[in-house]
C-alpha cells in the first residue's frame, strides 16, 4: 500500500508500512545494535588482552622475584641485566685469550669451549644468582659490623679498574715469599717411592784462592812537555741526509683520557641494555666484599695445620671395597690407582694429591684424611665424586707460600659466607629465573 505526497508540482508515493514490515524494521535495527555492540566488546577485550600482556611483560614480570635473600628481593629485571654483563664479560675474556693463544701458535678452541659451557641457561643462570645472593649477604653483615661504601669509594675504584691512578700508579710492596721444607720420614719413604729434590740452592764449596798481589802506585817524578794547544778548526756543515725517526711519546694517561673511555665503555654496555648505575652497584659489592674480606681474614697464620694424601677414586661402593680387599692383601698402591681410579688428573702418580689444607677437599674427603693416622688406609668413603679410597702419607703442621695463603684465606671466607648463609631465609625460584635467562649478547656481536 502506498501513500501519494505531492512536493512542488511532483508526486512521490510513500509507501505505507503494515504491522508485519514495522516489526522487521525494529528486529533488523536491534540486530544492527547488539552487532555494534559485539563488535565493540570485542575490540576492547582484544585491547584489554594486549595491554595486559603488555603490563605483564614488561611492567609484572619484571618485578617478579627470582630470588629473595632474607626479605630482599632480586627481581627479573636486575636478573637479566647482571646476566646479560655475564655473558658479555665470558663472550669478550674468550675472545682476548683466543687471540693470545693464536698469537702463540696454540689452539683456542679449548677456551672458545669452556666458554660454550658456562653460556649455557643453567650454568650462566646459576652462577649469576649465586653471585648476586652473596653480595646481598657481605653488604648486609658488613653494615651490621659498621663498614660503609662511599661514592667517593666506587669512584676511585671505577678509575682504578679502568687503569687511572689518581695520586699515581702504586708500586707493589715487595714481600718475602715463603717456600715450605719438604719434610719427608722413614715412615713416609715406607709408604711411597719418593726422590727428595733440594728446594734450596746449592751452596758453593769454599776452595782457598791465592791472593794476587796487587802492584803499589810508586810516585816518581816524570818531566812532562808542554802541550801544544790545537789550533781551532773549522766546524764542517751538517750534510743533509736522512734523519733519525723519531719513537712515538706514550699518551699521558689523564683525568680526560679515562673519561672519554669510561663513556664509550658505558655506550657499549648500554648497547644490551645494563645500565650504569648496575655496573656501579658492582663494584660497590666488590669493595663491600674487599672490607669483609680483609677483616675475616687478617688472622690467618701462614703457617697451617696440612695433609699429604694419595686416593683411589671409583664409581661405587662395592668396587671400592673390592680394590679395599686387594690393598689388604697386599696389592700394589700405584697399580691398582693406574688401573682402578677414575681420577685421571694423578692416577698414573698413585693418585698423589700433595699437600693440601682443611677446605681444599669436599667435606667428606678431608674428616677423613685429616682424622686418620699416617700411613693407614680408610674404609671408601663417599663424596659427590664417587667412592675414595684414602691413605695420608704426611701430617703436619706447615708454612705456606704467598699463593697458598690467598688461596687458604678465600677459604676460610668462602667457609664464613656459606655459615652466615645458612642462618638466612633463602628463596630461588627455578620456575622464574630459568625462563629469564637472556640469551643475547652472542659471538655474532663481537665479529
Amino acid at each position: 500500500m502506498a501513500k501519494e505526497i505531492k512536493i512542488n508540482d511532483k508526486v512521490f508515493k510513500q509507501k505505507v508500512a503494515n504491522k508485519h514490515h514495522q516489526d522487521r524494521v525494529v528486529r533488523e535495527r536491534q540486530q544492527r545494535r547488539w552487532l555494534l555492540i559485539g563488535v565493540v566488546v570485542v575490540a576492547v577485550l582484544v585491547v584489554g588482552l594486549v595491554a595486559a600482556g603488555l603490563l605483564q611483560e614488561y611492567v609484572f614480570k619484571p618485578m617478579k622475584a627470582v630470588a629473595i635473600v632474607d626479605n630482599e628481593k632480586i627481581t627479573v629485571s636486575d636478573f637479566e641485566a647482571r646476566a646479560r654483563f655475564q655473558r658479555h664479560a665470558i663472550i669478550t675474556s674468550a675472545l682476548q685469550y683466543a687471540q693470545i693463544y693464536q698469537q702463540f701458535g696454540m689452539d683456542p678452541n679449548a677456551i672458545l669451549e669452556d666458554a660454550d659451557a658456562n653460556l649455557a641457561a643453567e650454568t650462566l643462570g646459576n652462577d649469576t644468582l649465586d653471585a648476586m645472593i652473596n653480595e646481598i649477604v657481605i653488604e648486609k653483615e658488613a653494615i651490621a659490623r659498621g663498614i660503609t661504601v662511599s661514592d667517593e669509594e666506587v669512584e676511585i675504584a671505577l678509575q682504578e679498574g679502568f687503569g687511572f691512578y689518581a695520586n699515581g700508579t702504586p708500586v707493589p710492596t715487595a714481600t718475602a715469599t715463603v717456600f715450605p721444607t719438604l719434610t719427608v720420614g722413614a715412615q713416609q719413604l715406607t709408604i711411597v717411592a719418593y726422590t727428595a729434590t733440594p728446594t734450596t740452592a746449592p751452596t758453593a764449596t769454599a776452595t782457598a784462592i791465592p791472593e794476587t798481589p796487587v802492584p803499589t802506585a810508586t810516585a816518581t817524578a816524570t818531566a812532562v812537555p808542554p802541550t801544544a794547544t790545537p789550533e781551532p778548526t773549522a766546524t764542517p756543515e751538517p750534510t743533509a741526509g736522512p734523519s733519525a725517526t723519531p719513537l712515538p711519546t706514550a699518551t699521558a694517561y689523564t683525568l680526560d683520557v679515562f673519561e672519554d673511555n669510561y663513556t664509550n665503555y658505558i655506550d657499549g654496555i648500554k648497547a644490551f641494555d645494563f645500565p650504569e648505575k648496575d655496573l656501579r652497584d658492582m663494584y660497590r659489592a666488590k669493595l663491600y666484599r674487599d672490607k669483609m674480606f680483609e677483616l675475616l681474614t687478617a688472622d690467618v697464620q701462614p703457617i697451617q695445620d696440612q695433609v699429604w694424601a694419595r686416593h683411589i677414586l671409583v664409581a661405587s661402593q662395592e668396587e671400592a671395597q673390592a680394590v679395599y680387599d686387594l690393598l689388604l692383601a697386599g696389592g700394589d698402591w700405584s697399580e691398582l690407582a693406574m688401573t682402578y681410579s677414575s681420577d685421571t688428573s694423578n692416577n698414573t702418580n698413585g693418585g698423589d694429591l700433595g699437600w693440601f689444607t682443611r677446605g681444599a677437599m669436599v667435606k667428606p674427603f678431608e674428616e677423613a684424611a685429616f682424622s686418620q693416622e699416617v700411613g693407614t688406609i680408610s674404609q671408601p668413603v663417599e663424596s659427590e665424586f664417587g667412592w675414595h679410597l684414602i691413605q695420608v702419607v704426611g701430617h703436619e703442621e706447615r708454612p705456606l707460600t704467598a699463593a697458598e695463603l690467598t688461596n687458604y684465606r678465600e677459604v676460610v671466607f668462602g667457609q664464613w659466607l656459606e655459615e652466615v648463609k645458612t642462618g638466612l631465609k633463602i628463596e630461588k625460584f627455578p620456575d622464574v629465573w630459568m625462563p629469564a635467562v637472556p640469551t643475547t649478547p652472542t659471538w655474532t656481536d663481537y665479529q
